[in-house]
């Protein structure tokens, strides 16, 4: 129950960033929202891509965990951020490094982390306009 209700507000969270992202993006005009929206989909297409290496590391973390295999549980995390580094990094480096982040904390039970983390840092550049 504990880890249901901080992933709802970690959910809740970062669909108030997207909202707030949209509507500031709307008050500059019909540009400006066409541009946010272009951004928004290529931002979300890519972070997909470093979702998978978070959804993989995840389920062998949690394996990992359970059987108190903590060489292991290094191990693949290690090897997931390598992984990551040389495939999404280039195109999206602190919204790939959350992704797999949430997926090493998943694995490891530690929603208490997913629920205060955000990843919605390009809203700072809506505001800089």
């Amino acid at each position: 129950m504990r880890g249901g209700f901080l992933l709802l507000m970690r959910v809740t969270a970062v669909t108030s960033c997207v909202t707030l992202a949209t509507s500031l993006a709307a008050l500059k005009g019909p540009t400006s929202m066409a541009a946010f929206q272009v951004c928004l989909q290529i931002w979300l297409a890519v972070s997909l891509l470093a979702d998978d290496l978070a959804v993989a590391g995840q389920a062998i973390l949690a394996g990992a965990f359970a059987n108190k295999d903590y060489e292991k549980a290094k191990a693949t995390a290690s090897r997931v951020l390598q992984v990551l580094c040389n495939f999404v990094a280039a195109t999206q480096p602190l919204n790939a490094l959350a992704f797999v982040f949430d997926g090493i904390n998943f694995g490891a039970s530690d929603f208490a982390y997913s629920a205060i983390s955000l990843d919605c840092n390009w809203i700072g550049t809506l505001e800089a306009d």
